[in-house]
């Protein structure tokens, strides 16, 4: 999955029970708890290692963000990408 040699983290986010990482080439990473789709892989399937997220290839994430069941990404162009919970308007 992840390895010193492979990959260079510059930036994580720790929600509830889930993790974002972003690597210094613009992908992201996420792992643990997938309810309500909170790690981006349209699923809610849980990961035990960090799994790319797909549906962000081609975008240059900047920064990453968690919340309780939910996720944020900012591209180096300022759009706003979110996935998980929204039942209190957290993704918008």
């Amino acid at each position: 999955w992840i390895t010193t040699d492979t990959t260079r983290v510059v930036a994580c986010a720790a929600g509830e029970g889930h993790t974002v990482l972003l690597s210094a080439t613009w992908h992201v990473f996420t792992v643990g708890d997938g309810a309500r789709g909170k790690l981006g892989h349209g699923t809610e399937r849980s990961h035990l290692t960090p799994r790319r997220v797909e549906a962000l290839m081609g975008l240059k994430i900047a920064s990453v963000a968690s919340g309780h069941n939910h996720t944020l990404l900012i591209t180096d162009s300022g759009l706003l990408y979110g996935c998980g919970a929204n039942s209190h308007g957290q993704l918008g």
